[in-house]
């Protein structure tokens, strides 16, 4: 990665804040399943997977928001020998939406953004996901303090969606920026390190979930704990 790092955009979910902690406080609360910590893990990552594929559908309009949400708990919990009604899907959402309505950002991270805003590091928001949902999200975070609105872009509102390299142009574009001097981090592999690599972006990959690489892109890092992360752009930054 370039020496003369100018400018840092950040992923939201699982990375910004630890997504799985709302998904587990919803299941634990919705079900009454004698799910272990195991159990929770592979939903969390079943969820996130199933999601990602009926993602465009969602965002074209071909399925509505709340086809993708009851899908993918559904089709989750199936993987795990548990039948759900629609119903049971529904109250798990209306759940996992009010404990995100309490998410924190990750300590770490939260060292991250104040060390980068001291060093004078342009930062940046990209995030894939309905517009007032994931709004939701970043103003319970508190990311007006680190990041101006107008340098927080979600794909909702937006003619593309990652990990189509043409969205984080448009984010190059309107910002003007210089992709040599301009980092990504996030914790998808297709959506963060592929899509923004595509798009001639460094890129460090946030791997705290220990997922496997699902092609031979290659991060410019990558760390699996938020404080390897931190760690990295002090030593490159100081």
């Amino acid at each position: 990665m370039n020496k003369q790092l100018s400018t840092v955009i950040f992923d939201v979910d699982d990375t910004l804040y630890d997504q799985h902690l709302p998904f587990k406080q919803a299941l634990v609360n919705s079900f009454d399943y004698p799910f272990t910590e195991t159990d929770i893990e592979k939903l969390y990552l079943l969820s996130r997977k199933y999601s990602d594929d009926v993602f465009d559908e969602e965002q074209s309009g071909k399925i509505t928001t709340e086809d993708l949400q009851v899908y993918r708990i559904t089709a989750s919990l199936k993987d795990l020998g548990y039948a759900i009604t629609k119903k049971a899907a529904l109250r798990f959402q209306e759940a996992y939406v009010s404990y995100q309505n309490q998410i924190t950002l990750i300590p770490e991270i939260k060292t991250l953004l104040d060390y980068l805003n001291s060093k004078q590091i342009n930062l940046a928001v990209l995030t894939n996901g309905n517009t007032d949902h994931q709004q939701m999200k970043i103003t319970q975070l508190g990311i007006d303090q680190w990041i101006n609105p107008d340098q927080q872009f979600i794909s909702g509102s937006l003619p593309f969606q990652k990990p189509d390299p043409r969205v984080f142009d448009y984010i190059v574009d309107t910002l003007k920026l210089n992709k040599d001097t301009t980092c990504y981090i996030g914790d998808a592999y297709i959506n963060d390190v592929l899509g923004a690599k595509s798009a001639g972006l460094s890129v460090v990959w946030f791997n705290h979930r220990l997922r496997t690489p699902e092609g031979d892109v290659t991060p410019d890092f990558s760390a699996t704990t938020a404080e390897e992360v931190l760690a990295f752009f002090k030593s490159h930054l100081d």
